[in-house]
């Protein structure tokens, strides 16, 4: 995969990831939670009815392997461990890369 795609491909999944999450969670001051929610003078707060809630950031470190055999199969898998940024490996006929991705995203909590 070219980087111009992964970069792309990655991008799209976080964005679509944040806006199905708001959906769920209804996004508004009465549901359990806020994801990223609209800041006062760009502080770790935000007000509403008079009430001041903190904005915590919810940081996300995920490792992405993509595998490649002598066939020509590709398969991208995601992995919870933590590996170095741009590893290569090669094991039986598989050539294999890993790459990290690391963001956050803002949240209200209740």
């Amino acid at each position: 995969m070219e980087l111009i795609e992964f970069i792309k491909v990655t991008l799209v999944q976080i964005s679509n990831g944040i806006k199905e999450a708001k959906q769920e969670l209804g996004n508004n001051f009465e549901s359990p939670a806020i994801i990223n929610p609209k800041t006062t003078g760009g502080k770790n707060w935000t007000e509403s009815n008079g009430e001041v809630y903190r904005v915590e950031e919810i940081e996300f470190d995920i490792a992405i392997v993509v595998e490649q055999n002598s066939e020509s199969n590709t398969k991208i898998g995601v992995i919870t461990s933590i590996l170095s940024a741009g590893a290569s490996k090669s094991v039986a006929g598989v050539n294999s890369e890993t790459h990290r991705i690391k963001f956050k995203v803002p949240i209200k909590f209740p």
